[in-house]
C-alpha cells in the first residue's frame, strides 16, 4: 500500500478468529470493490476463510454478521455496499446454543 490510510483492514471475531487463527487482514482497495467482493478475495487469500464464511451451496454464510465501520450491513445487497480506503469491515459468527 502506498500510506497507511489507503486500503480496509478486515476484522475477525470470536469464532472466526479462534478457529481460522487469522485476526486482522489489511488489504488494497480495488476500483468498485463492494463488501461482496471483498469477502471473495479474502476467502480466496486464506483458504480456511472459504470454508467458514461461504455455505455449501457457494452463499455467504446466513449467520455470518457483517459490519461496515461498526454499522451493520444486510447481506442481501453485499454487491451494492461500496468500501472506502480506510474502512474497517468486522466479521462475525453467530454462536447459538441453548
Amino acid at each position: 500500500m502506498e500510506n497507511a490510510d489507503s486500503g480496509i483492514t478486515i476484522h475477525l471475531v470470536g469464532v472466526l478468529k479462534i478457529t481460522t487463527g487469522i485476526e486482522q487482514v489489511v488489504m488494497d482497495l480495488k476500483d468498485n470493490d463492494s463488501v461482496g467482493t471483498i469477502l471473495s478475495r479474502l476467502a480466496k487469500m486464506h483458504s480456511v476463510l472459504s470454508q467458514v464464511l461461504y455455505d455449501k451451496s457457494g452463499e455467504v454464510h446466513k449467520y455470518l454478521n457483517i459490519f461496515v465501520d461498526n454499522k451493520p450491513v444486510l447481506q442481501e445487497n453485499l454487491n451494492d455496499i461500496p468500501i472506502q480506503d480506510s474502512t474497517n469491515l468486522t466479521l462475525v459468527m453467530a454462536v447459538g446454543g441453548g
